[in-house]
């Protein structure tokens, strides 16, 4: 309130040292932008209480809303909600406090979440959900496919001595070799479908993006501790090329409720 009360007298003391009309500035502005808060806390409630009849009914539980922890949440956002104009913001926090209803325990991190849901822009929040996405690390994943690739030519040379056999009428393991070809086949589609995925991820243009702007966005990311280099200490990777997403980055997921349930192993 000292800090609020401090910028208010500062910003009136600029609009009195205007010439003309420095006074009424100063009473449109503020009278304003205290229209605007309430204006962007009634829409909250509003939309919170329409939240709260859909997802339960029931509405909040007397000992919630009487607990600590519950109180400071919901002030905690109430303070961030009359800041922002983004309808996608107030609406995560909205689902925060539903999350916090349906499910009441402590929250760690609870005021670094917040701050994230305010800073993070919806470019980012969309990386790190699709990062999220890959559950294994693409080195494991070409692993995977060579080593399958190596297996399907094995049994490919051995199935043309089991059909000889088999048109010899003998004793043969054509239709084992078959099935197994067209099992590893399925797999190897699977592998295949993730390399690409896992390559498209890592794309700006897969979120319209430019490579710079990209870039920014992704460092962003890695120094508030959400996404993790894991091309550091190879020779054939630039840095910032092939990122995962933290424990601390599915944690925040989580809190927003867009999570996925594996982080990547480096």
């Amino acid at each position: 309130m000292k800090n609020k009360a401090l910028t208010e007298s500062g910003a009136k003391i600029l609009f009195s040292l205007i010439p003309y009309g420095g006074q009424l500035l100063s009473e449109i502005f503020f009278d304003y932008r205290s229209r605007v808060k309430q204006d962007r806390l009634n829409n909250f409630i509003e939309s919170w209480e329409q939240y709260l009849k859909n997802s339960c009914g029931s509405g909040i539980p007397l000992e919630i809303q009487q607990s600590e922890d519950f109180g400071d949440l919901f002030e905690s956002i109430v303070k961030r909600v009359i800041q922002t104009n983004s309808t996608e913001k107030v609406t995560r926090f909205r689902n925060v406090v539903g999350n916090y209803i349906a499910e009441p325990i402590k929250l760690d991190y609870r005021d670094s979440f917040l701050d994230m849901i305010e800073r993070l822009n919806e470019p980012q929040i969309k990386i790190l959900k699709c990062h999220a996405q890959i559950t294994e690390n693409i080195r494991s994943l070409l692993k995977r496919r060579e080593g399958m690739q190596e297996e399907m030519f094995r049994l490919n040379d051995k199935l043309a001595h089991e059909a000889e056999l088999l048109n010899d009428r003998k004793p043969n393991k054509y239709h084992e070799h078959t099935r197994n070809i067209l099992n590893i086949d399925g797999h190897l589609k699977e592998v295949d479908k993730a390399i690409k995925k896992d390559g498209d991820i890592r794309k700006a243009d897969y979120y319209g993006l430019e490579s710079g702007d990209y870039l920014f966005l992704v460092q962003d990311l890695y120094s508030k501790g959400l996404l993790v280099d894991l091309g550091v200490g190879t020779f054939d990777t630039k840095p910032f090329d092939t990122m995962g997403v933290t424990a601390f980055g599915l944690k925040f997921l989580k809190f927003i409720n867009e999570e996925k349930e594996n982080a990547i192993e480096s």
